[in-house]
């Protein structure tokens, strides 16, 4: 994603969060993480309406697990550009 390669990311991240539901009995750190990646993947596609869900999810986690963390805090910056980016499409 970092590279510009938001395609590949979105791919990958899929990818990742099929493994995550297989493997995971409940929501970690780094699903949470796979999740607002792939959230910033779809926006940088220029899609918000497919960036909501995941950004929605990896905010609600954090809001839960650490809402004092910088990772909530990213959470939050990203679902607000999104739910702004939608407003406007």
């Amino acid at each position: 994603l970092e590279q510009g390669a938001a395609d590949k990311a979105v791919v990958s991240l899929e990818r990742a969060l099929k493994e995550f539901d297989r493997l995971e009995t409940k929501a970690t750190p780094a699903r949470a993480e796979a999740l607002l990646g792939l959230g910033r993947a779809h926006l940088a596609q220029g899609d918000a309406a497919k960036a909501l869900p995941p950004l929605e999810q990896a905010e609600q986690f954090w809001q839960t697990f650490d809402p004092a963390s910088r990772a909530a805090l990213d959470a939050r910056e990203w679902l607000e550009r999104a739910r702004t980016a939608r407003g406007r499409s």
